[in-house]
């Protein structure tokens, strides 16, 4: 990435081309109010001319998580869960526990006989669905379970 300036201004601003690979990008452009690193709007003229990223999401099959955890041979490991935020749907929320548990039984069914398992609690706000996942987890072959922050003060609560 490199800069080259165009303009100065007496009011302190600047002005200049952010060069990013092939692609430039003037930077009042760049000056936009951001959430979370990313600009609230890119017009689509913009948007063009932007790189794609070198990072993504990855999409991990628990075939791919049990060989990497076969890999390094942990004492103990914990299965992924699908955490949603606390505002979601009853359905959306069923389906997060639902699952979850999937990801449990797969893990289960491909783990090696070394290492204990914990199995990951679900359930958002509702504290329905935290039971249900709870009593899903128990009835498998489990050394203990994982919960997150959120769902330790909900119980406390």
């Amino acid at each position: 990435m490199k800069f080259a300036v165009k303009a100065w201004s007496n009011g302190g601003a600047r002005a200049g081309i952010l060069h990013l690979g092939t692609s430039t990008i003037h930077t009042p452009s760049l000056l936009l109010s951001t959430r979370k690193g990313l600009p609230h709007f890119i017009s689509p003229d913009l948007l063009s001319c932007l790189p794609s990223p070198e990072s993504h999401l990855l999409h991990i099959k628990p075939v791919e998580y049990m060989e990497m955890i076969s890999s390094t041979r942990p004492e103990l490991w914990a299965t992924l869960a699908d955490e949603v935020p606390a505002w979601v749907s009853d359905k959306r929320n069923k389906t997060s526990v639902d699952r979850t548990i999937k990801w449990l039984d797969e893990c289960i069914s491909l783990s090696p006989a070394s290492g204990a398992v914990f199995g990951a609690i679900v359930g958002g706000s509702s504290l329905e669905e935290r039971r249900r996942c709870a009593q899903e987890v128990a009835t498998r072959n489990v050394s203990g379970i994982s919960m997150n922050k959120t769902f330790v003060c909900a119980i406390k609560s």
